[in-house]
């Protein structure tokens, strides 16, 4: 099959959907891919964040870009995961999308609940006029 990777990835996590981006983003960083990530990662609180340590250094060696979504605690000034990441309050809609997309054409991947999903799909339309057709996507839930 024809197979590319983009340059650019949006990778959109809810809860544990985190798991199949862990391997994507593990993958780029052993095998040296010139591949500029933005992953935007929705829980409800910090506590249900796995594997922060271990994102939060990879963000830190670059090419990674964090963005940790909370919908039910709400961001306090200097008391983030660490300094490589990016915290903000609610979901993840149009305006914060276009606050941390920052390159044309990326690819985008979706992966967590389904009424998670069915929501951000809405707003990569309203944001960047994205279909759903050209979103990768993978149902994955606890």
């Amino acid at each position: 099959p024809d197979f590319r990777v983009e340059e650019y990835l949006v990778l959109i996590a809810g809860g544990v959907g985190i798991t199949p981006f862990l391997s994507m983003v593990r993958h780029v960083r052993q095998t040296g891919l010139k591949v500029s990530i933005t992953l935007i990662w929705a829980n409800k609180t910090r506590a249900d964040c796995i594997a922060c340590g271990e994102l939060e250094a990879m963000a830190a060696g670059g090419g990674l870009k964090l963005v940790h979504v909370l919908s039910r605690e709400k961001p306090r000034p200097g008391k983030g995961f660490g300094e490589a990441s990016v915290l903000e309050a609610g979901h993840v809609t149009s305006e914060l999308l276009q606050r941390h997309v920052e390159a044309p054409n990326p690819g985008f991947y979706l992966c967590g609940p389904q009424p998670m999903q069915r929501f951000v799909l809405v707003e990569l339309k309203k944001a960047f006029g994205v279909k759903p057709s050209q979103v990768k996507r993978e149902l994955f839930f606890w």
